[in-house]
């Protein structure tokens, strides 16, 4: 639901398909013990907190601006 909202407020609509690879780049964070995660997927990039499943940030990577995270301990492309 956190995730529908976050992507919602950005105007971002995923695909089936793309949902279920975010889903796999937060269990492989979170199997790793990464806490706050970067997930990169085709021209989205998402913080995601593994604890918690959700995610917090969610953008097109060319509305980042100056492409700087802070305040993660971990990044997965998938």
């Amino acid at each position: 639901k956190h995730a529908t909202q976050r992507l919602s407020d950005r105007n971002i609509s995923l695909t089936d398909e793309q949902l279920v690879r975010l889903q796999k780049g937060a269990e492989l964070s979170s199997e790793k013990g990464i806490k706050e995660s970067l997930v990169v997927m085709d021209e989205y990039a998402f913080i995601v907190n593994t604890q918690n499943n959700t995610v917090i940030t969610a953008m097109e990577q060319e509305r980042q601006g100056e492409n700087i995270f802070t305040n993660i301990d971990g990044a997965v492309f998938v």
